[in-house]
């Protein structure tokens, strides 16, 4: 069995502007050390703080999971295992990028795939159908968001109760520049090897 890792995965570095990436990186690393995380998440929109990864594990001796949040038609996605994300991923809320494509685009490059507060459903989705098909083609899903306030509700969603391959996540998705906590009780258990495998 690999390391467990405890920690957060669906944090933000970018948000008050790129010269502020290190003092975010700061803040969500000290907040993870005073939560006994031993892990940390680099990453925003669009954006894998891959650069960050040494500075993170030889200052703060937290694991560093580089990756991005991806928008597409299905809604928000979280991508693991990459430090640069192709410029055709690029996309926001009024112009989302096909969902398929994002799969197909990051599974061939040994990504690991969660889908992020799936009870946002996206309104580029036709049907609920089409919907489950993507989720099931993910590796997992997060029912927990401390900055959403999705507490425990996962028995709504039986896109992810009937999908007992998806790792389940709880995240803060803490923007720090808004103010944003990482909170105690919203963290994830997982095996190194998961985002590996």
């Amino acid at each position: 069995m690999s390391k467990i890792l405890i920690g957060d995965f669906h944090t933000h570095m970018n948000g008050n502007g790129i010269n502020n990436r290190k003092s975010n990186v700061d803040f969500i690393c000290k907040s993870a050390l005073e939560l006994n995380y031993n892990a940390v998440f680099l990453g925003c929109h669009d954006y894998s703080g891959s650069e960050f990864k040494a500075y993170v594990e030889d200052n703060y001796d937290l694991t560093a999971i580089c990756g991005a949040e991806v928008t597409t038609t299905a809604g928000h996605i979280l991508v693991y295992n990459i430090d640069l994300i192709p410029r055709d991923c690029w996309a926001n809320n009024a112009h989302p990028v096909e969902a398929k494509y994002v799969i197909t685009k990051f599974k061939n490059m040994g990504c690991k795939l969660v889908m992020a507060h799936p009870y946002k459903i996206s309104k580029w989705i036709l049907d609920i159908e089409s919907f489950y098909n993507i989720v099931y083609s993910l590796d997992g899903a997060e029912i927990r968001n401390y900055k959403s306030f999705l507490r425990d509700r996962v028995d709504e969603f039986s896109h992810i109760r009937e999908y007992e391959h998806l790792k389940l996540f709880s995240s803060s998705d803490c923007h720090p520049w808004e103010g944003d906590i990482m909170h105690k009780d919203y963290y994830t258990e997982i095996e190194l090897d998961w985002f590996h495998k």
